[in-house]
């Protein structure tokens, strides 16, 4: 993240890492789903 040029000193830079932060927490939570989900469509996996 060092290298995007988000300043974090301002308000607008702090809101925007967490924002980000937050998008990347959502998409770890979906692809954990998805596993899950495929797993459990194959028979491998009760969960």
């Amino acid at each position: 993240m060092l290298d995007q040029g988000i300043d974090t000193s301002t308000a607008v830079g702090r809101r925007f890492f967490q924002i980000l932060g937050a998008v990347a927490e959502f998409e770890h939570a979906l692809m954990s789903e998805r596993t899950v989900d495929g797993l459990e469509a194959q028979g491998d996996c009760k969960v």
